[in-house]
């Protein structure tokens, strides 16, 4: 397994618990870092100022990833944080239909779906917060990347995720599907460099 939560599943679809092992999933420090020069290329890049507060979201979409609260969270905060822009970082079936559902809310000139990207490192880098906001995770990289690249992260409760970070440390664990949690975590976030 790679992560504890993981293991029950395995054990009710019949395999014995005695044989199973949790393995954490891994990041290489080496790669995934701090870099200030690709922060600004990235932003460059997707046409961003170097200042504007930047919600990311890596992950591929699917239903499961529930792009639908991202844009729900970014609504909220285009409310209270000026100048708040987003990115889904990210491919997959559901990448066109999601890019309907922005244009739908309004969220066009707010949030970029950029899609796959060849600089992923950079694309963590350009984000001041990353989110995760899946109904259903097992042990997800995206937030423990964000991490390596000092990002911190705004996660819902699901699957092993807990176990990837400290919350109040590297960021914060909201209730699942706690959308006024995620709206507040994040924007203290952005509103408080220090923190």
């Amino acid at each position: 397994a790679c992560a504890e939560a993981q293991v029950d599943s395995l054990v009710d679809e019949g395999n014995p618990r005695q044989r199973i092992a949790v393995v954490h999933n891994g990041v290489d420090i080496d790669r995934f870092r701090v870099d200030g020069d690709a922060r600004v290329s990235m932003r460059r890049r997707w046409q961003l100022s170097e200042t504007a507060p930047l919600v990311g979201i890596v992950a591929s979409h699917r239903r499961e990833k529930r792009h639908d609260r991202f844009f729900k969270l970014m609504s909220a905060l285009t409310l209270i944080v000026p100048n708040v822009r987003g990115v889904c970082v990210g491919g997959g079936p559901l990448l066109d239909a999601n890019r309907l559902v922005a244009e739908e809310r309004g969220l066009e000139s707010v949030v970029q779906l950029v899609g796959p990207v060849d600089d992923i490192v950079a694309a963590y880098n350009a984000c001041d917060v990353v989110v995760l906001l899946s109904e259903s995770e097992t042990l997800p990289l995206s937030i423990m990347e964000a991490q390596a690249c000092g990002v911190p992260v705004v996660a819902m409760r699901t699957g092993g995720v807990e176990e990837t970070f400290a919350d109040g440390r590297s960021g914060f664990l909201v209730a699942q599907g706690d959308h006024g949690g995620a709206v507040k975590k994040v924007a203290e976030l952005l509103a408080d460099r220090s923190l």
